[in-house]
C-alpha cells in the first residue's frame, strides 16, 4: 500500500482486510462469546521509533462492509514529527496488524509519505 498526506492535516484511509486466501473479508466483529480482534496501524521512520500508532477504537473504526476499517490520522499525529526543512517529503514504513485468539498477522504493509505544509495555519 502506498499512502500519502500533508503533514499536520486530518486524513482518513479506508482499507479492506482479507483472510489468508486474499478473497474472503476478515471478520473484525469477533464471535459473540469472544473478544473482537485488535487492529493496529503503525507508521515509523526507524525500526524502533513509534511515530504514529492507531489501535481499534482509538483512531481505527470499522467500516460499513465486512473486513473494512477506517484509519484516521489526526493533525497531532504528524505535526510534531521531526521532518528536516530541506526535505520535500518524509517517508514512513507502515503496516496493519490484526491480533486475534493469541495470534498476530500482518494484513497490509507499505509506506506513508508526508508532504510538508505549504500554507501555515493562522
Amino acid at each position: 500500500m502506498k499512502l500519502a498526506m500533508i503533514q499536520g492535516d486530518t486524513k482518513a484511509f479506508t482499507f479492506t482486510l482479507y483472510e489468508d486466501d486474499e478473497t474472503t473479508p476478515l471478520d473484525l466483529e469477533g464471535e459473540p462469546s469472544g473478544d473482537a480482534p485488535v487492529v493496529t496501524f503503525t507508521a515509523r521512520k526507524y525500526q524502533h521509533s513509534t511515530d504514529i500508532v492507531k489501535v481499534s477504537d482509538d483512531g481505527i473504526a470499522l467500516g460499513a462492509d465486512d473486513g473494512q476499517i477506517i484509519v484516521t490520522i489526526d493533525p497531532a499525529d504528524t505535526e510534531d514529527l521531526d521532518v528536516p526543512d530541506y526535505m520535500a517529503r518524509y517517508t514512513l514504513l507502515c503496516d496493519i496488524q490484526v491480533e486475534s485468539e493469541g495470534e498476530t498477522h500482518t494484513r497490509r504493509r507499505g509506506t506513508l509519505v508526508l508532504y510538508p505544509q505549504v500554507t501555515e495555519p493562522a
